[in-house]
């Protein structure tokens, strides 16, 4: 917020709950008193305020997703439902994933599975694979790191596991290492075991998940001060110690995914390197892969709009038009192909140069997409995403 806003305060002007306050170093928001009404972000001339979330309903949203559905079908692909927590708005997902399935569209549940069974009994007929998180085998641990213990989600995913072995589902567990929490020898391979012994090896695949800052401009957004902020990312050897451990075992098809630090790299340098971290960077990227000659089969003038969230962030356009591209910074615009939106510049920049894989990046919420898909689609035949030549 604080890189876009040009302390004009109309936003406290237009904020009829007291809301809003500044001092000398920003504006600040008083969550309790805040009833997301968006009337600030409407009275806001530089798109610093954003409200995040929109309501909708289970036929308009479907309705939204299956504008994409021709993509889907050509792709293989289809939508994952995530969070948060998915499941807690059963009712509202079990109408929606309804909606998707009798219409042909393929879904994914990405849950913590801490929720009751007969949830999950209801959605599951709609489900067809499952992402789920098995973070904390010590139930102790559990409760201390996330609130909660972990006897609901280790039952869940028993039965989840049984369910989709006998209706020709799949189940992914997946595992996120955050140092000094998750990343222990310990906690790996009693997880593994666990997914051998209890799961019965049924999951299709575990996903080991490098920890990642990503969720700093989240809590950025919301003023919340972010204890690992300082932590530095885990390095490729690291990540290779813990696929070998969870191998041992017998756990089937362990991968790891995720961004890595050098090994011999300080935390100095680390932040150093984060600091240098830019928008450019991204563009630099496209300018190294630009197809010329995909570009020049568009029929008709592209406009793709960037929204980057948190420090370093901003709004850009990408205006394509005669087998050449513009790109420019400047305010939010509505009349445009397609926008992208990413959570943070490390994201940004991750996505484009390959160290943040699509797939996690778009499932993990990370990025978001709207407008018109078969644009997009292009656009990434146009600057191919990856490490490049």
């Amino acid at each position: 917020m604080d890189h876009k806003c040009i302390a004009c305060k109309s936003c406290i002007d237009a904020c009829t709950q007291g809301a809003l306050f500044f001092e000398d170093d920003g504006l600040h928001i008083i969550r309790e008193k805040c009833n997301s009404c968006g009337d600030c972000e409407e009275a806001c001339p530089s798109t610093a305020l954003t409200l995040v979330g929109k309501w909708w309903s289970s036929e308009d949203l479907f309705h939204d997703v299956e504008k994409e559905k021709i993509f889907f079908d050509k792709t293989k692909g289809g939508i994952t439902v995530s969070g948060g927590e998915p499941t807690l708005q059963s009712e509202f997902l079990l109408d929606f994933l309804k909606l998707c399935k009798e219409n042909g569209i393929s879904t994914a549940l990405d849950t913590c599975g801490y929720a009751s069974q007969q949830i999950y009994e209801k959605l599951m007929p709609y489900v067809d694979i499952v992402l789920l998180d098995l973070k904390v085998f010590d139930s102790d641990k559990h409760e201390q790191f996330t609130g909660v213990p972990n006897q609901t989600i280790l039952r869940n995913a028993e039965w989840i596991s049984d369910y989709v072995n006998q209706h020709g589902k799949k189940i992914w567990i997946r595992t996120p290492l955050i140092p000094n929490y998750t990343a222990t020898d310990d906690n790996v391979r009693k997880i593994g075991e666990f997914i051998v012994n209890n799961l019965k090896n049924i999951p299709e695949q575990w996903d080991l998940l490098s920890f990642n800052k990503m969720c700093e401009a989240s809590y950025f957004r919301l003023g919340i001060s972010w204890i690992l902020k300082d932590e530095p990312l885990m390095t490729k050897e690291q990540m290779e110690h813990f696929q070998e451990v969870a191998q041992s075992t017998g756990a089937k098809n362990v991968k790891w995914s995720g961004l890595t630090k050098k090994e011999g790299t300080s935390l100095d340098e680390v932040e150093k390197e984060e600091k240098r971290l830019s928008a450019q960077d991204a563009f630099d990227h496209m300018a190294k892969v630009f197809k010329k000659d995909e570009a020049l089969k568009l029929e008709e003038k592209v406009v793709m709009q960037y929204n980057v969230s948190g420090p370093g962030g901003g709004t850009w356009q990408l205006v394509l038009e005669n087998g050449e591209y513009k790109i420019s910074k400047g305010e939010s615009i509505k009349e445009v192909s397609c926008t992208m939106s990413y959570d943070s510049l490390e994201s940004f920049v991750g996505l484009r140069n390959g160290t943040l894989e699509p797939i996690q990046a778009f499932m993990s919420g990370k990025v978001k997409f709207s407008g018109n898909q078969a644009i997009i689609q292009e656009i990434g035949k146009i600057f191919p995403l990856g490490k490049g030549n």
